[in-house]
């Protein structure tokens, strides 16, 4: 959504006549497309690796450049508002996306929300089916800050049967929305815009922690960024909400 933003406001206001083309088709197509010249730059949440800035330096005949322009949350989204603030921690959503926890009754979730009712219904998991950057920062997260993960991360896995694939972002929430029991993971951007019922994560400090702006936003107090600007946000504690990565330009 900020890129279509920034899009508008650039031909209206900066440089009127030129034709801004983006789309979101999923980071692992916009790598793909910026290292085969296909398309003159590109945005993910997952950064170049070295391997693939050798290769679009190789295809392009010169160095291939990024840098971080944004952060941002991946949220656990729900469909249904009646689990809205549902406490989660990461191994009970490492559990839940690997269908080793199926019902929103089970005893583990029920222990991290003591006096909250909890219906016996089947959970409908939905995932990116494409290469996703959101993945990838969902997936690191589950990989480097829980116990009970074993699908490794990346813009793609390799997920459970019996789970739901969607197209982008936008996929995603309408299988969230369509399916009784729905829960996913989104961009930031897409749970706000659309409104979506979120739960609150377990950070490495034991808080619950609901993805406001102000807990992103506190996620980087003690991000050192390297000279190279390839990093993972991971470990976070305080009062941080703990799923959180950058978008970046190349």
């Amino acid at each position: 959504p900020v890129y279509q933003d920034w899009s508008f406001d650039y031909v209206r206001f900066v440089q009127p006549g030129v034709t801004i083309n983006y789309q979101s088709i999923g980071s692992g197509g916009g790598i793909t497309q910026f290292k085969e010249q296909t398309v003159d730059w590109g945005t993910s949440e997952r950064y170049l690796r070295d391997a693939d800035l050798d290769e679009a330096r190789g295809n392009r005949g010169c160095n291939a450049l990024q840098w971080p322009v944004l952060f941002g949350a991946v949220e656990v989204a729900f469909g249904d508002d009646q689990f809205d603030d549902l406490i989660l921690s990461g191994d009970v959503v490492a559990d839940i996306f690997e269908r080793r926890i199926t019902k929103f009754d089970d005893p583990a979730i029920a222990a991290l929300n003591p006096g909250r009712e909890l219906p016996d219904l089947d959970i409908t998991v939905v995932h990116r089916s494409d290469g996703s950057g959101t993945t990838s920062v969902f997936t690191t997260y589950l990989e480097r800050d829980t116990s009970t993960w074993t699908l490794g991360s990346g813009t793609e896995v390799q997920w459970p049967a019996e789970t739901v694939g969607g197209q982008g972002n936008e996929g995603v929430t309408a299988g969230i929305q369509q399916n009784p029991g729905g829960i996913g993971y989104v961009n930031q951007a897409y749970a706000i815009i659309n409104d979506l019922p979120t739960a609150r994560i377990v950070n490495s400090d034991g808080n619950a922690v609901k993805a406001t702006l102000e807990a992103t936003s506190e996620a980087l107090e003690v991000l050192e960024i390297p000279d190279n600007f390839q990093f993972d946000i991971t470990g976070v504690g305080g009062d941080g909400y703990p799923i959180v990565g950058a978008v970046w330009n190349f």
